[in-house]
């Protein structure tokens, strides 16, 4: 009986991770109980109390969490309903400094944690490149009819670069492309990057470019 109920655990847990990676690597409840429907077809009672007591108990972010598997992530902080999951953390080499002028570039090398969080804005943006990147022009099929792309700001958020959320600083980049630009060793061509008619700010572009160093 133990063997029959971990079983329906994971295959939970296996069910609700393709689902967070299907909207695109963090969702709200309501984004992740939709996408259940879509995939599982043998939903009965409250299901939906399953799905959140899976999550919880299956994240170091929750009060539930059984300490066992740590798979979920609370994006926004807990009670805010908005979760990721953790395979999703890349981390890598980030070069993360800005130039002081446009006439030197200073450069610190080192390591730090790239979360790929999804916004409404974000997934407007990829649905209007059909997900294909807009560097390499790959298309990752990674299920039936099911593709996955990421949103990238051309000018960082945050300290030091403090760009914005704006439709003008977002490019839709496969995985690979997604690394490789956060290390600013990709230089940006803003007359291919805008073939699809969407226009972005040059201003985000220069500032790339001139960070930039291969």
């Amino acid at each position: 009986m133990l063997g029959v109920i971990l079983k329906k655990n994971n295959m939970w847990i296996d069910d609700i991770k393709q689902a967070i990676l299907n909207i695109g690597g963090t969702g709200h409840y309501s984004e992740i109980y939709r996408e259940i429907e879509r995939i599982r077809k043998d939903l009965s009672g409250d299901w939906h109390a399953v799905v959140r007591r899976t999550i919880q108990q299956n994240s170091s972010d929750s009060q539930s969490w059984l300490e066992n598997r740590d798979v979920f992530f609370s994006v926004d902080g807990i009670g805010k309903g908005v979760w990721g999951v953790r395979d999703l953390i890349i981390t890598a080499n980030i070069l993360n400094q800005p130039p002081k002028d446009y006439s030197t570039v200073n450069r610190a090398n080192y390591s730090i944690s790239r979360l790929i969080r999804d916004t409404e804005l974000s997934r407007r943006i990829k649905k209007y490149h059909n997900n294909v990147c807009q560097v390499c022009t790959t298309k990752l099929e990674i299920g039936d009819n099911l593709f996955y792309s990421e949103g990238h700001h051309v000018k960082p958020l945050g300290e030091p670069h403090n760009g914005p959320d704006t439709e003008d600083n977002i490019i839709v980049l496969c995985p690979n492309c997604h690394v490789l630009c956060d290390n600013f060793n990709i230089r940006l061509d803003q007359n291919e990057l805008e073939k699809t008619g969407r226009k972005l700010n040059k201003e985000f572009i220069d500032y790339h470019n001139k960070i930039n160093y291969t």
